[in-house]
This record gives structure tokens, C-alpha cells and sequence, in this order.
């Protein structure tokens, strides 16, 4: 009876070990989609604003293009719009850098830390190991 006891025990706690395993390894998980999605939504953003510059660009043409034909200083009216598109590459330039250091710090940290194994106890006799393909059985 004690021996069914302690096997029960042992199977209890390696029960426990698995589920924190499992548990570890959902968390893991968890924090690297949160990671993909940060990622993804920065990039979206990056798109936007880079629409918006082309926007920019063609209403600084329009512009130069009206002033000019009526006789207006173009660099006066399309000033404004060219700060705009320097803001706008400031932005865009930040937020670049903030990808970029996301994807270095990935690389800095291994996705699933170090494997740790234990060895596992047993009172049966171990299986001898098969023999490899490559070796040629030995000839008597």
C-alpha cells in the first residue's frame, strides 16, 4: 500500500510539473502575440502616415501650380504644407526606430529560455539502444 502511495505522490508532482510547463509556455505565447501585434499595429501606422505625405505631395503640386498661374509667390504657399511633410517624416522616422528596437531586443531574448531536463528515476532496467543504420553489423 505505501508503495501505490508514493507512485501516486510521484505522479501528482509530475502532474504539477506539466501543467506549470504548460502554463509557462501559454504565458510565453501570450506575450509574443501581444509582441506581433504592437509590431503590426507600428507598421499600420508607419503606411498611414506615409498616404498622408503623398497626399502632401500632391496638394504642394496643386498649390504651386494655382499660385503660380495667378500670379501668386509659389515658396509662400507651399511652405506650410512642406513643414507638414517634415513633421509628418519625423513621425514616421520615430516610429521606425521603435520597430527596429523591438525586433533587436527580440533577437537579444530567446523565444523559449532555456530547456531544463531532469532525469527520471525508474527501477526497471534501461532499454539497450538500437544500433545505428550507418554501422555494418559485425560478421562472426
Amino acid at each position: 500500500m505505501v508503495e501505490f502511495d508514493e507512485l501516486m505522490k510521484k505522479a501528482g508532482e509530475r502532474m504539477n510539473e506539466a501543467r506549470d510547463a504548460v502554463m509557462d509556455l501559454a504565458d510565453k505565447a501570450g506575450k509574443k502575440a501581444t509582441e506581433l501585434y504592437d509590431d503590426a499595429k507600428t507598421r499600420l501606422k508607419i503606411a498611414d502616415i506615409q498616404k498622408d505625405i503623398n497626399k502632401l505631395y500632391r496638394e504642394v503640386g496643386k498649390s504651386a501650380y494655382t499660385a503660380n498661374r495667378s500670379g501668386e509667390d509659389v515658396s509662400a504657399v507651399i511652405n506650410e504644407k512642406c513643414d507638414e511633410i517634415q513633421r509628418l517624416y519625423g513621425e514616421m522616422e520615430e516610429l521606425s526606430k521603435s520597430v527596429a528596437k523591438a525586433k533587436e531586443e527580440a533577437v537579444e531574448e530567446p523565444a523559449d529560455g532555456p530547456v531544463e531536463t531532469e532525469a527520471v528515476e525508474s527501477d526497471e532496467p534501461a532499454e539497450p539502444a538500437e544500433p545505428v543504420a550507418d554501422e555494418a553489423p559485425e560478421e562472426e
